[in-house]
């Protein structure tokens, strides 16, 4: 079973970049086929998904370690030994 999905493309984005990129780029695309416009947009696309699931990762990260430093203190609060100084023996 193949999924074809059919994403339109609506907006302009103009860039500049540098020549070999541009060279790089339309080779890349003429070895899939693509337009180079195409292929573009779709390493544009790619790129944000990356930065987005890594930012959601990172969020998620710092959640988990923020409720278990919450977990410590709470812990020391109720056995009462959160801020309190120790007599010298």
């Amino acid at each position: 079973m193949t999924i074809t999905v059919r994403v339109t493309r609506d907006e302009t984005l103009r860039i500049k970049v540098a020549p070999d990129i541009v060279r790089r780029l339309e080779a890349l695309a003429t070895r899939f086929g693509l337009p180079s416009s195409t292929l573009a947009a779709y390493a544009v696309a790619q790129w944000l998904a990356q930065q987005e699931q890594g930012a959601n990762v990172a969020q998620a990260i710092a959640k988990e370690i923020g409720g278990q430093a919450g977990d410590v203190i709470r812990l020391l609060i109720e056995q009462g030994d959160f801020g309190q100084a120790k007599p010298d023996a």
